[in-house]
């Protein structure tokens, strides 16, 4: 990865079709597993819960945003830390990579950037 990609701030919006949105299972509480994974290697960075609203969020954002259970609030990835996470893409199932290595579900982000 260069080191542009590491610091890069970008702002990327994703389009969630209707047909997508309506096939994503959300649990009892509205909540949805979401599966960061790092871009390049996949290696899982983290798990957190979304629901629609923190779905729809980070995709309008293209930063990662969750519902916090215990603090029943919605935070994005990096604004204490500063470990932000800029999603590159992203799966409602697992799918073939075109390189034909098998991806899980989740989204993929480069390498945390501060």
């Amino acid at each position: 990865m260069s080191e542009t990609d590491k610091t890069s701030t970008p702002h990327t919006s994703f389009i969630l079709s209707d047909e997508v949105a309506e096939k994503i299972t959300y649990n009892n509480d509205g909540l949805v597993p979401a599966i960061i994974q790092e871009k390049g290697t996949g290696q899982v960075l983290m798990m957190a819960w979304m629901n629609k609203e923190s779905l729809e969020r980070s995709l309008a954002t293209g930063r990662t945003w969750f519902w916090s259970r215990s603090r029943k609030e919605y935070w994005c990835k990096g604004e204490t830390s500063g470990d932000r996470q800029y999603i590159r893409e992203g799966f409602r199932n697992a799918i073939e990579a075109r390189d034909g290595r098998k991806k899980a579900p989740g989204i993929r982000v480069p390498r945390v950037c501060k």
